[in-house]
Protein backbone atom coordinates (compact mmCIF):
# COMPACT_ATOMS: atom_id res chain seq x y z
CA UNK A 1 0.00 0.00 0.00
CA UNK A 2 1.10 3.52 -0.90
CA UNK A 3 0.99 6.23 1.90
CA UNK A 4 0.83 9.82 0.90
CA UNK A 5 3.47 11.88 3.08
CA UNK A 6 3.73 15.19 2.48
CA UNK A 7 1.81 18.12 1.26
CA UNK A 8 4.37 19.89 1.48
CA UNK A 9 6.54 18.49 -1.01
CA UNK A 10 3.44 18.25 -3.80
CA UNK A 11 3.33 22.38 -3.42
CA UNK A 12 7.11 22.40 -4.68
CA UNK A 13 5.59 21.63 -7.83
CA UNK A 14 7.59 18.76 -9.18
CA UNK A 15 7.86 18.73 -12.54
CA UNK A 16 6.38 15.79 -14.61
CA UNK A 17 9.72 14.70 -16.02
CA UNK A 18 11.32 13.65 -13.07
CA UNK A 19 12.57 10.78 -13.25
CA UNK A 20 13.77 7.93 -10.62
CA UNK A 21 17.62 9.02 -11.31
CA UNK A 22 16.97 12.47 -9.62
CA UNK A 23 15.90 10.81 -6.34
CA UNK A 24 17.86 8.76 -3.55
CA UNK A 25 17.16 7.00 -0.41
CA UNK A 26 19.72 5.91 1.65
CA UNK A 27 17.45 4.45 4.80
CA UNK A 28 13.56 4.13 4.56
CA UNK A 29 13.71 7.55 6.46
CA UNK A 30 16.51 9.77 4.84
CA UNK A 31 16.30 10.61 1.16
CA UNK A 32 16.89 12.86 -1.73
CA UNK A 33 14.43 14.36 -4.37
CA UNK A 34 16.28 17.24 -6.96
CA UNK A 35 17.21 19.64 -4.33
CA UNK A 36 15.13 18.49 -0.92
CA UNK A 37 16.18 16.63 1.68
CA UNK A 38 13.90 14.20 4.49
CA UNK A 39 15.04 12.76 7.53
CA UNK A 40 12.02 11.76 9.02
CA UNK A 41 10.69 9.31 5.78
CA UNK A 42 8.91 11.77 3.86
CA UNK A 43 6.92 14.00 6.41
CA UNK A 44 9.21 16.75 6.22
CA UNK A 45 11.64 18.51 3.41
CA UNK A 46 14.78 20.88 3.69
CA UNK A 47 15.89 22.45 0.82
CA UNK A 48 19.96 21.70 0.21
CA UNK A 49 21.43 24.95 -0.46
CA UNK A 50 24.11 23.76 -2.66
CA UNK A 51 21.99 22.35 -5.03
CA UNK A 52 19.44 25.29 -5.05
CA UNK A 53 21.62 27.00 -7.62
CA UNK A 54 22.83 23.68 -9.16
CA UNK A 55 19.58 21.69 -10.17
CA UNK A 56 20.82 18.06 -10.26
CA UNK A 57 19.50 16.02 -13.09
CA UNK A 58 20.99 12.49 -11.70
CA UNK A 59 22.45 11.17 -8.53
CA UNK A 60 24.99 8.60 -7.82
CA UNK A 61 25.62 6.93 -4.41
CA UNK A 62 28.96 4.57 -3.44
CA UNK A 63 26.70 1.89 -1.82
CA UNK A 64 27.67 1.81 1.89
CA UNK A 65 29.40 5.10 2.03
CA UNK A 66 27.99 8.81 2.56
CA UNK A 67 29.99 9.65 -0.39
CA UNK A 68 27.62 10.79 -3.68
CA UNK A 69 28.03 12.76 -7.15
CA UNK A 70 25.17 14.65 -8.98
CA UNK A 71 25.42 15.78 -12.12
CA UNK A 72 24.01 19.12 -13.59
CA UNK A 73 23.83 21.48 -16.39
CA UNK A 74 27.86 22.05 -16.74
CA UNK A 75 28.89 20.94 -13.22
CA UNK A 76 29.77 17.75 -11.23
CA UNK A 77 29.13 17.99 -7.74
CA UNK A 78 30.08 16.05 -4.90
CA UNK A 79 29.24 15.59 -1.64
CA UNK A 80 30.51 13.64 1.56
CA UNK A 81 27.99 13.46 4.10
CA UNK A 82 24.78 12.21 2.33
CA UNK A 83 23.71 15.24 0.49
CA UNK A 84 24.41 17.34 3.23
CA UNK A 85 27.16 19.42 1.59
CA UNK A 86 27.73 19.64 -2.13
CA UNK A 87 30.77 20.85 -3.87
CA UNK A 88 31.85 21.69 -7.84
CA UNK A 89 34.69 19.14 -8.24
CA UNK A 90 34.22 19.80 -11.88
CA UNK A 91 32.90 22.21 -14.60
CA UNK A 92 32.90 22.58 -18.10
CA UNK A 93 30.32 25.04 -19.58
CA UNK A 94 30.16 23.72 -22.81
CA UNK A 95 28.77 20.28 -21.54
CA UNK A 96 24.78 18.64 -20.45
CA UNK A 97 26.09 16.47 -18.20
CA UNK A 98 23.06 13.38 -17.84
CA UNK A 99 23.53 10.38 -16.76
CA UNK A 100 26.14 9.74 -13.91
CA UNK A 101 27.17 6.30 -12.55
CA UNK A 102 30.05 5.89 -10.10
CA UNK A 103 31.62 2.19 -9.28
CA UNK A 104 33.16 3.32 -5.99
CA UNK A 105 34.79 6.74 -4.78
CA UNK A 106 37.29 7.45 -7.19
CA UNK A 107 35.98 5.35 -10.35
CA UNK A 108 32.97 6.84 -12.33
CA UNK A 109 31.54 7.65 -15.69
CA UNK A 110 29.47 10.91 -16.75
CA UNK A 111 27.24 10.61 -20.35
CA UNK A 112 27.23 13.95 -22.36
CA UNK A 113 24.93 14.90 -25.35
CA UNK A 114 28.07 13.38 -27.49
CA UNK A 115 29.91 11.27 -25.41
CA UNK A 116 30.73 9.02 -22.54
CA UNK A 117 33.15 10.12 -19.85
CA UNK A 118 35.78 8.64 -17.40
CA UNK A 119 36.99 9.54 -14.24
CA UNK A 120 39.39 7.54 -11.93
CA UNK A 121 40.53 10.71 -9.36
CA UNK A 122 36.68 10.83 -7.47
CA UNK A 123 36.02 13.59 -10.61
CA UNK A 124 38.29 15.79 -10.69
CA UNK A 125 39.49 15.45 -14.46
CA UNK A 126 37.33 12.96 -16.86
CA UNK A 127 38.46 11.45 -20.37
CA UNK A 128 36.53 10.48 -23.21
CA UNK A 129 36.01 7.13 -22.96
CA UNK A 130 33.02 6.52 -25.79
CA UNK A 131 31.73 8.70 -28.71
CA UNK A 132 27.81 9.06 -29.34
CA UNK A 133 24.74 9.92 -27.32
CA UNK A 134 24.37 7.44 -23.53
CA UNK A 135 21.13 7.40 -22.12
CA UNK A 136 21.99 5.40 -19.64
CA UNK A 137 24.90 3.89 -17.63
CA UNK A 138 24.60 0.54 -15.12
CA UNK A 139 27.36 -1.34 -14.39
CA UNK A 140 26.90 -5.06 -12.11
CA UNK A 141 30.96 -4.99 -11.37
CA UNK A 142 33.63 -3.37 -11.02
CA UNK A 143 34.87 -4.31 -14.26
CA UNK A 144 31.08 -5.33 -16.20
CA UNK A 145 29.13 -2.14 -17.13
CA UNK A 146 26.51 -1.22 -20.19
CA UNK A 147 25.54 1.65 -21.54
CA UNK A 148 22.16 2.30 -23.79
CA UNK A 149 22.92 4.52 -26.63
CA UNK A 150 21.01 5.73 -29.51
CA UNK A 151 23.08 2.97 -31.81
CA UNK A 152 22.47 0.37 -29.10
CA UNK A 153 23.12 -1.21 -26.08
CA UNK A 154 26.91 -1.87 -25.57
CA UNK A 155 29.01 -3.70 -23.08
CA UNK A 156 32.32 -3.12 -21.16
CA UNK A 157 34.13 -6.09 -19.46
CA UNK A 158 37.04 -4.13 -18.85
CA UNK A 159 35.93 -1.01 -16.43
CA UNK A 160 34.62 1.34 -19.41
CA UNK A 161 38.19 0.98 -21.72
CA UNK A 162 36.49 -1.05 -24.21
CA UNK A 163 33.02 -0.85 -25.25
CA UNK A 164 31.12 -3.64 -27.56
CA UNK A 165 27.83 -3.26 -29.59
CA UNK A 166 25.93 -6.23 -27.41
CA UNK A 167 22.32 -5.16 -28.89
CA UNK A 168 20.70 -3.08 -31.15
Amino acid sequence: NWTYLSEGLSRMEIPPWINSRMMHFFTDNMGIIRNLKTTDGGNNWNEIEDLAENFPYTFAFVKGSQLGFCSSKGKILKTLNNGDNWTVVYEDENQFFSEIFFINETIGFVATETELLKTVDGGLSWNSVFSGAVRDISFVSSEIGFIATDKGIFKTTNQGTDWVLNYH
